[in-house]
């Protein structure tokens, strides 16, 4: 069975991303956005169960095995780091970032 995934962003990359991972299997467990609105709004029209805006809800949830984050570099490094301290696996669309998440956490 695939992880279950938390996806960080509600941008309309994130509105593609969505169907991808659900269409390769994964099932998306929860979202994050800046604000309970946007999050709310985005989980309503993609089928996400939970969301938040809160960073730790997405990371803690018990059904997240693997974050999406589709976020400006300030806030995916925020995401990436906190990540790392976690043992859950994370993926970027900011290649400058994925690369430094892939160092670990001694960074």
């Amino acid at each position: 069975m695939l992880p279950g995934v938390g996806v960080f962003g509600t941008s309309l990359t994130t509105r593609v991303i969505i169907p991808l991972l659900k269409n390769e299997g994964f099932s998306v467990k929860a979202l994050w956005g800046r604000t309970q609105e946007e999050a709310e709004e985005l989980a309503r029209d993609m089928n996400v169960p939970y969301y938040t805006n809160r960073i730790d809800d997405v990371l803690l949830h018990p059904d997240v095995d693997l974050v999406c984050i589709n976020l400006p570099p300030p806030l995916t490094r925020q995401i990436a780091v906190k990540t790392l301290e976690t043992s859950i696996k994370a993926g970027t669309l900011n290649k400058t970032i994925y690369s430094f998440s892939l160092l670990g956490p001694e960074l």
